[in-house]
């Protein structure tokens, strides 16, 4: 038998077991330098902010030099983290600490992964980066899978338009869930839905106003100005066709999806159809295009098959 002699770990891979419960990291939040939450904000804004987490020392004694190493996730962005955070937290008490500044674009999720938060039972010198040594703390430390930083409200929302109607999806961010909602759709109609469809009379242009409050009474709002261009549904093609033909009709239409309905029967789906018209029969056939909401119908005239008469004349 052979005995190999396992290299020790070197920082900051440690293969920390993490057992000690006593210093907890029980949140992490957005802030400006000073530590305050930011204000509710306009997705797509850029600021600069600062990322805090409050740490907790449960146990009566101080504890040293505390070290944080993680992974920081801004919208899946990998960014690693590595910094003596603190030289020393008292026993019982909490602290709200800063760990980076970052340049967050408003709305942006964020997460601190793989956390670990290390720590020396006594100490004096301080954040000394010459004490981060895996000895001293594979045991003396937190660990945590993965937390997301708290990030202010930041109300947004998308929307589609299909002929007269408009699709509304509330994309709101952060603050304090649950919310409440109110919409301004622009013609003199509200609503009080997280997400809604609105039909408008007429065509035009509308501005659409989404206001969102959390349960801490903040308040965000965001805007934009939709078009409503109204429907639109023909069928291009020869409305009189002979029985032994097969012709094409092409949608021109509002919408996305097409059913095309032969006499009150489906025929077939997509943008154009080919018909084979002595699967019909000679007569007055009614073609309908469904989008959506809306349909239009095409009478179509089927000549019938000519009759061939043969007669022989004697001489």
């Amino acid at each position: 038998m052979v005995l190999i002699q396992l290299a020790p770990a070197e920082w900051p891979d440690c293969k920390f077991q993490c057992t000690a419960k006593d210093v907890v990291v029980e949140r992490a939040y957005l802030g400006d330098e000073s530590g305050r939450p930011l204000q509710p904000c306009s997705q797509g804004a850029v600021t600069e902010a600062y990322i805090w987490i409050n740490i907790t020392n449960r146990a009566s004694a101080p504890r040293y030099n505390l070290v944080l190493l993680a992974d920081l996730l801004v919208n899946g962005d990998l960014e690693r983290i590595e910094r003596c955070v603190l030289d020393v937290l008292q026993g019982k008490s909490t602290m709200s600490l800063p760990v980076c500044k970052i340049e967050w674009r408003c709305g942006e999720e964020i997460r601190i992964e793989n956390m670990i938060l290390s720590w020396e039972t006594s100490g004096s010198r301080g954040c000394d980066t010459s004490r981060m040594k895996c000895g001293e703390r594979t045991t003396q430390c937190y660990s945590h899978p993965g937390m997301s930083v708290g990030i202010p409200l930041s109300g947004g929302f998308e929307y589609k338009t299909i002929c007269n109607q408009v699709y509304l999806r509330d994309l709101t961010r952060g603050g304090a869930a649950p919310y409440t909602y109110e919409w301004d759709l622009g013609d003199g109609s509200r609503s009080f839905e997280a997400d809604l469809v609105h039909a408008y009379a007429r065509p035009g242009r509308y501005l659409v106003t989404h206001n969102v409050t959390d349960s801490n009474g903040r308040r965000s709002s965001s805007k934009s100005l939709i078009t409503i261009e109204g429907c639109t549904c023909e069928i291009d093609g020869p409305d009189v066709a002979c029985e032994e033909s097969v012709q094409r009709y092409t949608a021109n239409a509002t919408g996305e999806e097409y059913i095309w309905m032969i006499d009150g029967k489906e025929a077939g789906r997509g943008e154009s159809i080919e018909i084979r018209w002595s699967e019909f029969g000679a007569g007055s056939h009614e073609l309908r295009l469904i989008s959506g909401s809306i349909s239009c119908v095409k009478e179509i005239k089927v000549i019938p098959k000519p009759e061939i008469f043969i007669s022989f004349v004697e001489e």
